[in-house]
């Protein structure tokens, strides 16, 4: 029996887990292999409060230390179920753990393009993070593509930023002082990137030279071990009170997997640090 478990090793489980273990409760973090969610693969990490630049493995490294440094357990394994009412969670080899309190923060998993070579090259010209990775490409030349608002708002953040921004989606959609192209992106060339191959709605094909492409196709929260349990919108994400309470007492949520306007790490962490305290408060009612 443990005071909480917490589902997912990025920030906000982590701080969660620090939180907990301070308060010298019996704490469990669930998190496969490689740690960190998609901040542990960022490379170059600027925006995070107290670092003027930090890796994404660098930082999860020591909240994982900071975790253990109080006695919490870290488990390389996933959640394949979790019990909300008896507040319970299988792992994938089956093990059953069982917790007065759980907190869930298996943040999102970015939608991809499907393109050859996209997930080598995350972080060497592929970004699915305009705020995150914009700053890196001041005065080159980038791309965006995918669809609908987010990545409209990412065109809209990177014209101000990168020398010159090639909007790549379909249906017409424009951006004023972007080049926009009625067109999808077909093949990314180079390691790292250096360029790319589009197709527009008529079949026109055009090879553009970027240093890197930032794709905007959404994202899908990872909250299948709950689904169905809690409440939440028609997207999958959960919505939380402002202490990160779900539907169900006992269970909570932190990080990017709750109903939010703003999905980065510090706020994260933020989630995660509340998460934590209302769940003492809660274990210490029942």
């Amino acid at each position: 029996m443990y005071d909480a478990i917490v589902i997912g090793g990025g920030p906000a489980g982590l701080t969660a887990a620090i939180y907990l273990g301070r308060a010298n409760r019996k704490t469990v973090v669930l998190e496969p292999v490689p740690a960190g969610g998609q901040a542990g693969v960022i490379n170059d990490i600027v925006n995070y409060p107290g670092f003027v630049s930090v890796s994404g493995y660098e930082l999860i490294e020591n909240m994982m230390k900071q975790a253990k440094a109080f006695g919490c357990e870290i488990v390389y394994s996933g959640a394949k179920s979790v019990d909300a009412t008896a507040k319970t969670v299988t792992l994938s080899d089956g093990k059953v753990l069982e917790a007065r309190a759980i907190i869930v923060a298996t943040g999102c998993k970015a939608k991809s393009l499907g393109l050859s070579g996209e997930e080598e090259l995350l972080g060497s010209g592929v970004s699915y993070c305009a705020t995150c990775d914009g700053g890196f490409f001041k005065g080159k030349t980038v791309a965006v593509a995918g669809f609908g608002d987010k990545a409209r708002e990412a065109a809209l953040y990177l014209k101000n930023i990168a020398g010159k921004v090639y909007y790549i989606v379909r249906g017409g959609d424009k951006v004023e002082g972007a080049e926009n192209m009625d067109a999808t992106v077909t093949a990314l060339i180079g390691n790292p990137l250096h360029a790319i191959e589009t197709m527009s709605a008529d079949g026109e094909k055009k090879t553009l030279d970027v240093s890197c492409v930032f794709i905007s196709a959404g994202y899908t929260p990872v909250t299948y071990m709950i689904a169905g349990q809690v409440k939440t919108d028609e997207r999958g994400y959960v919505y939380t009170d402002e202490n990160m309470m779900t539907s169900v007492p006992g269970v909570f949520a932190a990080g990017d997997i709750r109903v939010k306007n703003l999905r980065q790490i510090v706020t994260a962490a933020s989630d995660g640090a509340i998460a934590a305290q209302a769940a003492l408060k809660y274990i210490n009612r029942i």
